[in-house]
């Protein structure tokens, strides 16, 4: 398949960025579901696995998906914003990013990540350089799946796990507009 089967148009909005599945094999392209085309490609072999619906992506911890500044469309994430995944920590020996939009400083923007606890932490820069921390008191276990999701609304940050919510802190100001790749996956950048 050298295309999404999904119907963009008729189930993601335009609201929606990029909506990957991550079932494809590794080596491949990992297509978004969304009209924005912004497909992730695999530099580093992940491996297909089994996920909580359907297939995944396994990453170990060198692994990673990516797409430029330059190619993606709509992931410069400003005053609101959703991001979300289905993660099973396998090892809380790192860090490990989920979706990361930074590099070195100044091009910091913004990272939904599980720290060595492992806790969800979504870290945010308004200026580029100095990170903002919203770390969620619980500790996950590893070998389990969990929904996480990481809100912001240009006033306060929230992480909710599995659909509730579990912390949030005032925040005021927009996102940096880093120029660093789309990172999904492991990589500590």
């Amino acid at each position: 398949i050298n295309s999404s089967t999904a119907n963009p148009t008729g189930v993601w909005d335009s609201n929606f960025k990029g909506v990957w599945h991550l079932g494809e094999a590794s080596n491949t392209t990992r297509l978004d579901s969304t009209t924005n085309n912004n497909d992730l490609s695999d530099t580093t072999a992940v491996a297909k696995g089994t996920g909580k619906t359907g297939d995944a992506a396994n990453f170990v911890p060198t692994d990673y998906l990516t797409i430029s500044d330059v190619t993606q469309t709509g992931l410069d994430l400003s005053t609101q914003f959703t991001l979300e995944a289905w993660v099973n920590a396998t090892s809380g020996a790192t860090e490990q990013s989920i979706i990361s939009k930074r590099d070195a400083i100044p091009q910091h923007s913004y990272d939904l990540l599980l720290n060595s606890a492992p806790r969800a932490i979504l870290r945010i820069s308004l200026d580029g350089t100095n990170d903002i921390n919203l770390n969620s008191p619980t500790v996950l276990s590893t070998g389990t799946w969990y929904h996480v999701a990481a809100t912001y609304d240009g006033a306060q940050t929230r992480l909710y796990l599995n659909g509730s919510f579990n912390t949030s802190q005032p925040q005021l100001g927009a996102v940096f507009n880093s120029t660093s790749v789309l990172n999904i996956g492991a990589r500590s950048n």
